[in-house]
This record gives structure tokens, sequence and C-alpha cells, in this order.
């Protein structure tokens, strides 16, 4: 049907066509279509503002196809319809379209192949489909919300080439390669994502961003996963929040190559690769904030190595079997206001690691320190409630510092420096902190 307008087209049948049913015009309706086994194209739609209800395309080249001859559709509807054993479920290329309740299996390449501006994708649900459940590419100013990308051997949803899109309540679990990748992606924002039991090959990750700038990451759950929680490899000034990755193979969470990201909120416990698997782990990244951060139960809480400039503070770094922070190669970061108790070692730092900051943390561990370079282990003396509850910041709580405080100000006045046994080989705490007790009167 050719350049034709405002036509409804119901309880059709097209099969073993090279085109099940092709339209090129605007503003009609396509209701209770099936089309199956055709050679290219199920249902081919080029055109706009128009609606297509409870379709079903199945064992096509592609299933559902929604174009124009400029590249762009618009204002079109595709609700309630399922697409499976095509190449690609729905192909969509346009703008102000709106893609809802759409079932998704078992296609060759994706469920859903979506380009364009300002389109609503909600309420999907697409599994077993061989390389993606979701491919968005090129795709600006768009919600996506309440999908559901399961079991795919690929991806479950790749954003690519993307930038300022809303994604919403996504759940992209058991997919062989990740959940949810964006990759050269900005300025988009995720939340509510749960991204569980990916990824079979290392280097997946549940969510991962590469070469990704300026997104916001807020409410994810990417546990379980065999290889990597979440991971960022090129990617800057991103915000991470109230994010658990959990019970990893390798990693809780990776930074290679970024920078200037901040988080805030984060669970990384019990990631275990092997007897290296880490929290978090940072290669060649600078100026990133770590607030608020409990990476338990992993054989390293932190790892940083060739990485400046980042700033951790209120961490928790417990039970993890080997260190609670380990520092190779890197050169002032700081470390404050954390707690770091049951590890084999607190804080690590190893060849070529100067100028880092440690200071106002409590530390109980079975070697508190290990230091061969030059660092500073406390600030200058300061006016302000440390992490003992006394009335100044100076240097950290030790659980083996046995110097005396003989002025009550809650900071240590012999022994000093203290150096962890002599594990710190170059200075010390000068300002060690103690539990401050309250002078008793002599009358």
């Amino acid at each position: 049907v050719y350049t034709s307008n405002n036509n409804t087209f119901q309880n059709i049948q097209a099969s073993n066509n090279y085109h099940g049913f092709r339209f090129i015009g605007s503003g009609s309706t396509f209701q209770n279509i099936q089309v199956s086994y055709n050679n290219f194209i199920g249902l081919s739609i080029i055109g706009s503002s128009n609606t297509l209800q409870n379709i079903t395309a199945n064992n096509n080249e592609e299933g559902i196809f929604v174009t124009s001859f400029g590249g762009i559709s618009s204002n079109n509807t595709i609700s309630s319809s399922t697409v499976y054993s095509n190449t690609n479920g729905l192909y969509l290329s346009g703008s102000n379209n709106t893609v809802q309740n759409i079932q998704a299996y078992n296609n060759s390449y994706a469920g859903l192949y979506i380009f364009g501006t300002n389109n609503t994708i909600q309420n999907i649900t697409a599994f077993s489909n061989t390389q993606y459940g979701l491919l968005l590419r090129f795709l600006s100013g768009s919600t996506i919300q309440n999908i559901i990308a399961n079991n795919s051997n690929g991806v479950g949803l790749r954003l690519l080439d993307s930038s300022s899109n809303t994604l919403q309540n996504i759940n992209a679990s058991f997919n062989k390669y990740g959940g949810v990748s964006l990759e050269n992606s900005h300025n988009n924002i995720l939340q509510n994502i749960k991204a569980s039991y990916n990824s079979t090959l290392f280097a997946s990750n549940g969510v991962g961003l590469s070469g990704s700038n300026n997104n916001i990451l807020q409410n994810i759950q990417a546990s379980s996963h065999s290889s990597v929680g979440v991971g960022l490899s090129g990617s800057n000034n991103n915000i991470l929040q109230n994010i658990t990755a959990n019970s990893n193979g390798y990693h809780g969470f990776t930074f290679y190559y970024s920078n200037n990201n901040i988080l805030q909120n984060i669970t990384a416990n019990n990631n275990r690769g092997v007897s290296y698997g880490r929290g978090l782990d940072l290669y060649v990244s600078h100026n990133n904030t770590f607030q608020s951060i409990t990476a338990n139960n992993n054989p390293y809480g932190f790892y940083i190595s060739s990485s400046w400039y980042n700033n951790l503070s209120s961490i928790t770094a417990n039970n993890n079997s080997q260190y609670g922070l380990y520092i190779v190669s890197s050169k002032k970061n700081t470390l404050s206001s954390s707690t770091l108790i049951s590890n084999a070692y607190g804080v690590y730092l190893y060849s070529n690691s100067p100028n880092n900051t440690i200071f106002n943390n409590y530390f109980n561990n079975t070697i508190n320190a290990h230091d061969t370079g030059i660092n500073y282990w406390n600030i200058t003396k300061t006016r302000g409630k440390n992490i003992m509850g006394g009335p100044y910041l100076g240097g950290n709580f030790w659980h083996d510092y046995n110097g005396t405080d003989t002025n009550w100000d809650g900071i240590g006045d012999t022994n000093l420096p203290y150096n962890s046994n002599r594990n710190i080989q170059n200075g010390g705490d000068y300002l060690p902190l103690v539990v401050l007790k309250p002078r008793i009167s002599s009358r």
C-alpha cells in the first residue's frame, strides 16, 4: 500500500513473501496483524503518525520496521505486540514515537533496535535474544522505563552514541556480556537499575560505562556477576549514588582511566576474585571522590594503582582478608574519617607511593600500616571533632598505640611518632588520637 493516509487495517495475515506487509503513508491504524516467514520485512511502515497494535512478527529478517524515506519517522505508536525469531524484532528510526508493551524474544541480533530523539520506550520484555535485548543508538532526549532485558547472549541493554536520555526501572540480568552498557554516551540519567547474574566472561560488567561522561547513576543493584559489578573505562565526571555491587566473581567496581567521578553511598562486599578480588579497583584514575563507601569481606577493600588526587572519606573497609586499602605507584591521595578493622593490613603503601595523606581514621588490624615511602599520617593539629569524639583533628586512632595523653586534648604525647611497629619506615603519626578521658580532680 503506497502513499495512502488515514486508513485502518485489521485482522491480516501475511506469510512467505519478500515483504509481508509494506505501507507508505501516515495517520493509519494497524491492528491484529500477523507477519511470518517473510524473506525480508514482516511489517514495514514508512511514514508518521501511525498506530500499530497487537502485531505479531516472527521468522522474518526484520520483524517490524518503522522509518521514512528521509530516515526519520515521527509520532508513531507501537504497542501490545510480540516479535520473535527475527534478526531484529523491532527496528525504529524516528522521533516522538511511543513504543510500549512489547515482548521480544529469540531474535538473532536485537529484540529492539531504536534510533532517534524524544522517543518513549516503556513496558518492554526482551529475553533470549542473541546479541542485545535492546540496542539504542544515536538516541537523545528519550525516556526508557520499565524494561526487562534478560538472558541475552550479548548485552541486555546497550546505549551507544546517545545523550540526554532517562532510563528508569531496568532489570537486565542473566546476560552473557553484561547487563547495561553505555558507550560514548553522555548526560544520561539511570535510576533503579537491577543488573545481576550477568557476564560469564572476564571484563564484562553488570553496569558498564565506556567513554561516557557526565552521567548520573542512582539506585543500582549490580551483584552476583562472574566478573565485575560496575565498571568505568575512559569515563569522566559521572555521579554514582546508592549502588550495591556485592558477591561478584572479581571486583565490585573498576575504574580504568576514569577521572573526576563522584561516588556516594556505595556497598562493595564479598567480591572474592580468588585471592585478588577488590571492592573497588582504580587504575590510572585521578581526582575521584569516594564518600560513604563500605568495602568488607573482600581480599582487598580498596586497590589504588597509578592514580593521583583521589579523596576517600567515610570509608568502612573491614574483614578484608588481605588489605583494607592498598596503594601502589600512586601519589597525593587522601584517606580520612574512615574505619579499617580486622584486615590483615589496614593501609599498605607500596612502590613509589609518596605524598599521600592519611588522617582521622580508626585502625584496628593485624598490621595497621605498611609504608616504605614518605607520606603524611597526620595533619596540623586543628580544632574540630575527630573520629574518636575528641576536640582536635590531627592523626589517626591506632588500637596498638601505647603512648599517653598528658594534657587531656585527645592526642597522644609520648612514644612518637607512631610507626605501626616500624612498618612505617619514614616518620609516622606525630598526632595519634586517643580516647579522651575525663580529668579527675585531686581534692
